[in-house]
């Protein structure tokens, strides 16, 4: 036998041995024999014997199969306990600034600290107070000049100095009132009723004003004759009930108020008083032109007498559940009713306001919202007109109170 069939025989016996040595093992992990699964290694090492004899060969050494190395299981080392090194400060320097944040040195921080603050405060104030002074001087120079280039102010009434508070008033000029009452009752109160505030135009000894209610819904224009020795000027009157108290406290029936740069201020007789204005601009007046609207072509016109307009006001202690006024022409007879043709089984009332009319009749009732209606301040008009333009649906109404002219403009409702 040479060396190269010997090496093989020994390859082939160390094959076998190893995969019988690996079957055992694979033997013991076997609990019960099944159609798969059984104890192979008899099976290898019959076919071992058989080769061997076959051969008759010299016994071979049948290397064992090596077990598999298990890597050792290395024992944690215990480390040497290091020894603790203090951890040194670093050096300061003499000439090295340290804060140092004991209570005390805090106390005295927060209290500069707020002493500071109240330094700032005051000085935020004083700027404050210049600027507004500084405003009100350019104010002032201001209206000057415009005053200074009118031809009708007196020279004598240009500047009044108040010694205790030392500020100065630009007085425009005086308007006198001959009869308080008439001016309260008939102006006044009129206008008051629509609204808080309003704008008063003086221009050629006429004082005016044109406002409208809160909800829009009407625009009342008023005017009264005064004595005055200015030629334009506007007063916005920021509560028109706060002049009315102020007035009535005066036991003089004339009141002449002096018009300064602000405010309306009053001295006679041991009274005194002033009424601040608003700037220009912070009140609005209502753009509805009134000259505009009279100039419209109305249908119908009739004219109604304070009682039987006290009539109709009574009937709505009746007809509690109305929110309307119809005007509608009956018989030749202009009437008002009470009601709401919109509502089912409410009461109505229904009154004759005039017995005649002009123009053209009106044949479908003309709905006015009455809340509106009750706004018109017809006490102490002997006679009010009525103009409708059934078209548009607008309705004016013109009367006269005392001294006053009163022209109300309504809007009718749609139905």
């Amino acid at each position: 036998m040479n060396n190269q069939e010997k090496v093989a025989e020994e390859a082939i016996i160390n094959f076998l041995g190893t995969t019988y040595g690996e079957l055992k093992k694979l033997d013991g992990n076997v609990i019960g024999p099944s159609s798969t699964l059984g104890h192979r290694s008899n099976e290898v090492k019959n076919e071992l014997e058989r080769f061997i004899s076959s051969n008759k060969q010299k016994p071979v050494h049948i290397n064992p199969p090596q077990p598999e190395n298990i890597p050792e299981v290395q024992q944690p080392q215990i480390q040497a306990q290091q020894p603790v090194v203090p951890i040194q400060s670093p050096q300061v320097e003499d000439n090295q600034l340290s804060f140092n944040f004991e209570v005390n040195e805090k106390d005295e921080l927060f209290t500069l600290i707020d002493k500071i603050l109240t330094r700032l405060d005051k000085l935020h104030r004083k700027v404050d107070e210049l600027t507004l002074v500084h405003s009100d001087f350019i104010q002032t120079y201001q209206h000057a000049q415009k005053v200074v280039s009118k031809k009708n102010l007196l020279p004598e009434k240009k500047l009044v100095k108040k010694r205790k508070t030392n500020i100065i008033d630009l007085v425009y000029g005086l308007f006198k009132i001959k009869n308080k009452k008439d001016f309260v009752s008939n102006f006044l109160k009129p206008i008051s009723n629509l609204n808080d505030a309003c704008i008063l135009d003086i221009q050629e000894n006429q004082l005016t004003c044109t406002l409208a209610s809160a909800d829009a819904t009407i625009v009342c224009k008023s005017t009264i004759e005064v004595e005055t020795d200015i030629g334009e000027k506007r007063l916005n009157l920021p509560d028109i009930q706060k002049l009315i108290r102020v007035l009535d406290i005066i036991p003089t029936s004339d009141v002449e108020l002096k018009i300064n740069e602000n405010n309306l201020s009053y001295s006679n007789k041991g009274y005194k008083f002033k009424y601040h204005l608003l700037d220009d601009g912070i009140i609005k007046q209502p753009s509805l032109n009134v000259e505009k609207v009279n100039k419209l072509n109305f249908n119908t016109k009739f004219n109604v007498n304070e009682n039987n307009l006290g009539t109709l006001f009574k009937g709505s202690t009746f007809a509690t559940e109305t929110t309307k006024v119809y005007l509608y022409e009956e018989d030749g007879k202009i009437s008002g009713e009470l009601g709401d043709k919109n509502r089912h089984n409410t009461d109505n009332f229904i009154c004759v306001l005039s017995d005649d009319f002009e123009g053209d009749t009106i044949t479908k009732p003309l709905p006015i919202n009455f809340e509106s209606f009750r706004l018109i301040s017809f006490n102490g008009s002997r006679e009010v007109t009525f103009n409708i333009n059934n078209e548009m649906g607008v309705i004016t109404c013109n009367f006269v109170k005392g001294n006053t002219s009163l022209i109300y403009i309504i809007s009718a409702l749609i139905n």
